[in-house]
């Protein structure tokens, strides 16, 4: 074997050895990475891993719009829920009646920034079993949950 050869082969063997040890595929992409932000990956790569729970960088414009839609019904929920609130009705979710008696505004920011946070995470895990469903029926339940808000201030007039 010639000198050439075994430089060739001797490299060859450091850019899999190198390789090897930084293989980024040996864990699975995290919640929040340096990807985040900068990531391409939209979907798993690989058929036989598309029925397995997976993150990725770039979210679906769809999904992403329903989660905004989510948080928007979120407000409304929030301003009819004040609009009754000041009619007379009574708050039920001892967790929210708190805030209530700390203050409007509390309760308006304790509400959306946990309801963000949530529909943060759901936004991260959209690939996972059942969340995508789990998101449409949030959405789903603010859209009758507003409906029935908006009739029972038409009932109090």
């Amino acid at each position: 074997m010639s000198y050439s050869d075994q430089a060739s082969k001797k490299t060859i063997q450091d850019q899999y050895k190198r390789r090897k040890e930084n293989d980024r595929r040996r864990r699975p992409t995290a919640f929040i990475s340096k990807f985040s932000f900068i990531g391409k990956r939209k979907q798993n790569r690989r058929k036989e891993d598309k029925h397995q729970d997976y993150y990725i960088d770039l979210y679906s414009h769809k999904v992403v719009g329903i989660i905004l839609l989510i948080f928007i019904m979120c407000i409304v929920d929030s301003l009819l829920t004040l609009v009754l609130l000041g009619r007379g009705a009574t708050e039920i979710n001892p967790i929210m009646n708190y805030y209530l008696m700390l203050g409007e505004n509390y309760f308006l920011i304790f509400k959306l920034i946990f309801t963000g946070i949530g529909l943060l995470v759901l936004l991260a895990h959209q690939n996972f079993k059942r969340v995508f469903k789990f998101i449409v029926s949030i959405c789903v339940f603010y859209a009758l949950l507003i409906s029935y808000q908006i009739t029972l201030i038409i009932m109090t007039m």
